[in-house]
């Protein structure tokens, strides 16, 4: 289940490009399946 307070980080603009790439390894992550 996702964090939609970790979401809501995203619209801080200081912050975006950061949270942008974790949320980028968190589907990386979870959409890698055998």
């Amino acid at each position: 289940q996702y964090d939609y307070d970790h979401i809501n980080m995203l619209t801080h603009p200081s912050a975006k490009l950061d949270q942008f790439k974790d949320v980028l390894a968190w589907f990386e992550h979870h959409s890698t399946t055998p």
